[in-house]
């Protein structure tokens, strides 16, 4: 998910998997997408055994993505199982992020994750330890509040070792590890999606692709998030 304002996704699966991930082939595959990939062709995205997508809805407080309603309506076109993420801006607070992000999701049909990326220090962005934590822990709780589920953390081993308490233990975790097998940091929960590529190559999306894969097979994802 680092294609946010801090970093700037032809082929078929069998490029994608070259990339990194050695992981059991039989876990489901998807991507995370935003306006950074333009226009996106979702039935070529499904044809290439894409199953799941993380759409981006914001960023901070001033940044709804242009493509998120297309990019939401072409998956479900295409069959594909859709959540959302927001980028979090350490600068800014927690509950207004989420307000945000709330009222950019509200009524789409999003059986996944709502998501809450943690980029943590980027070549843009160098947070402040004490506060980054509990502004998006306020997040993380207010969009639990809004929709009476638990949402998930993105973050790379660096961020989660350097920002998060033993209390981002207790959501989902997908993990940012672009290695052939994933290891949590300590005081972090098994991954439950895992993101082991930001350069795959995909048909049905231009440049490079965020690859992702979940820790259990099609059937399984489809039955944890109550999809018949």
């Amino acid at each position: 998910m680092t294609l946010s304002q801090f970093t700037r996704f032809s082929g078929v699966r069998a490029i994608a998997e070259e990339t990194g991930g050695a992981s059991n082939s039989a876990q489901a595959f998807g991507v995370d997408v935003s306006h950074w990939n333009g226009t996106i062709d979702w039935q070529s995205l499904a044809q290439s055994g894409v199953t799941f997508a993380f759409v981006k809805a914001f960023e901070g407080i001033h940044w709804p993505d242009p493509k998120f309603q297309a990019n939401i309506t072409g998956a479900h076109a295409a069959g594909i199982l859709c959540g959302a993420y927001h980028v979090f801006t350490p600068n800014e607070d927690g509950r207004a992020q989420a307000s945000c992000f709330c009222q950019a999701v509200r009524g789409h049909n999003l059986p996944l994750p709502l998501v809450l990326d943690l980029e943590g220090d980027t070549p843009t962005q160098h947070p402040d330890k004490d506060t980054y934590g509990p502004q998006a822990l306020a997040w993380l709780e207010a969009v639990q509040d809004e929709f009476n589920q638990t949402p998930m953390v993105y973050a790379n081993p660096s961020t989660w070792s350097t920002f998060l308490s033993s209390k981002f233990a207790e959501y989902p975790y997908w993990q940012a590890q672009y290695v052939d097998h994933p290891t949590p940091p300590a005081g972090a929960p098994e991954w439950t999606f895992w993101q082991y590529s930001q350069s795959g190559r995909l048909s049905g999306i231009d440049g490079d692709a965020d690859l992702d894969r979940y820790q259990g097979s099609v059937a399984d994802l489809r039955t944890r998030y109550g999809v018949s």
